[in-house]
């Protein structure tokens, strides 16, 4: 009988090779599960190749397990710590995982291996803004620029970073990155025909806007009818199922509708976070023509003196829920407050949480009658108050004029601006800011103290 010869290292390494290339056609086919399995079957042969390590952290980063990916960018790193990719991208799992200090120590880490990676500095400059370092986030993200001059997704950061700081002109400039190709937030070809609204004369042309983000964006930004309405144009509105029936009655807005529903006829098109810089707004000619959004009050259950509406958290999908969302049990110090009602606004998985926590006598849950905006909109209307974090019901508040306070996180998003208690956006809202990261105790003494005082009509 034969004996067959051991296959050669070349043909040993040429199986490696076939291997590793299947296993990244499948993740560039977005087969992430498969992928996985096929680069942990390679490493399980042999653990010595960082570049499988980085490729796994990838896939594992895309199937949203991010301290698995981190697991497997730190394997890489153990067996080349000079490898500039794995470290830019341990950091940038560090920053979804809410710790952009150790994110740092990555990008400079990348920096000093490769000076002239501009991703790095860029991420860089994402970590430095988490932790409210605005200086130091403005010059890598001009690094980075300076690097690479065409870097879209810098641009774009660079650009919340700006309006953070009041300067819209540049700011919804570099806003309009996101939507090039390429960018996380790039909206899908939509397959029209009619172009994107360039800011030209709209008189006797007819333009569909449509929602792009969150329901939040939407109610804040569909202000802009009334102004395209004012020029002349016929506005017409996609939006979020669950906000169709109250932008109907919205002014400025001519007809509205929600996916599936097929959109009428109509001239250009523009998404709704663009019309900031279509319109050319600037931090003293916001559209603030409160309100524009209206309901007839429902009948609350058992009424105080003062009733106020409570919301504690957002949207747990939300990239920065971690630092905009609070335990309901943070409210406890308002609740004892004499003569004050509470009623909760939460809806969703959340809206149980005061039960939960053994206040649920404290907090009236109005979410069984919740079944669209339309519907908190006629509890807001009944409210004296509401107190939100920076979620959907906090711009619906404020659209309609109510008084509202809103509880933010150290590092607010770039629409709350810096180092004021008001809102160019919405006149009758209140900011409280915390002091330092994470301290929401502050901000509920605040609250507290602010309600104790009587003021602002309460």
């Amino acid at each position: 009988m034969s004996r067959k010869t051991p296959p050669s290292s070349e043909a040993r390494q040429l199986t490696l090779h076939q291997a590793v290339d299947l296993a990244d056609q499948h993740y560039a086919a977005g087969d992430l599960v498969e992928a996985e399995s096929l680069y942990r079957q390679i490493l399980n042969n042999d653990p010595g190749h960082p570049q499988v390590h980085y490729n796994l952290g990838l896939a594992l980063k895309g199937l949203g397990r991010p301290e698995d990916a981190a697991d497997s960018y730190r394997n890489a790193l153990a067996l080349n710590p000079d490898y500039a990719e794995a470290l830019n991208n341990l950091g940038n799992v560090l920053v979804d995982l809410g710790v952009p200090g150790d994110a740092i120590e990555n990008f400079e880490k990348a920096k000093g291996v490769h000076p002239d990676f501009a991703e790095a500095h860029n991420n860089l400059g994402k970590a430095l803004m988490e932790l409210g370092r605005y200086d130091e986030a403005e010059a890598s993200y001009a690094r980075a620029l300076a690097l690479k001059p065409d870097y879209n997704n810098a641009d774009y950061n660079r650009s919340l970073l700006l309006l953070l700081r009041g300067d819209f002109k540049a700011g919804w400039a570099g806003y309009e990155k996101r939507l090039v190709e390429g960018s996380p937030l790039a909206l899908p070809d939509r397959g029209f025909r009619q172009f994107l609204w360039d800011g030209a004369d709209l008189a006797g042309k007819r333009i569909l806007l449509y929602e792009e983000q969150g329901v939040g964006d939407t109610i804040q930004f569909v202000r802009y009818a009334r102004t395209l309405k004012d020029a002349g144009a016929t506005v017409v509105v996609e939006c979020q199922p669950d906000l169709k029936t109250l932008l109907a009655t919205a002014p400025g807005i001519d007809a509205v509708f929600s996916p599936p529903e097929s959109v009428a006829d109509f001239d250009v098109h523009a998404p709704l976070l663009s019309l900031p810089h279509l319109c050319g707004t600037d931090i003293d000619s916001i559209p603030a023509d409160i309100p524009y959004l209206s309901a007839n009050p429902l009948t609350l259950p058992d009424p105080g003196d003062i009733n106020i509406g409570l919301v504690w958290a957002g949207n747990a999908a939300h990239k920065n829920d971690r630092n905009r969302s609070m335990d309901v049990g943070r409210f406890n110090p308002l609740l004892g407050l004499s003569g004050a009602r509470f009623y909760g606004l939460q809806v969703g998985a959340r809206a149980d949480d005061p039960a939960k926590a053994g206040i649920g006598g404290e907090i009236t849950d109005l979410s069984p009658r919740l079944m669209d905006y339309a519907a908190t909109a006629a509890a807001i209307a009944a409210l004296d108050l509401v107190i939100s974090v920076d979620t959907s019901v906090a711009h619906l508040a404020g659209a309609m004029g109510k008084p509202v306070w809103l509880p933010l996180p150290k590092v607010p998003d770039f629409r709350w601006l810096l180092d004021r208690d008001d809102s160019p956006w919405y006149p009758t809202m209140r900011l409280f800011r915390q002091p330092r990261q994470g301290d929401w105790d502050s901000v509920i003494d605040a609250v507290l103290a602010r309600l104790k005082t009587g003021k602002d009509g309460l």
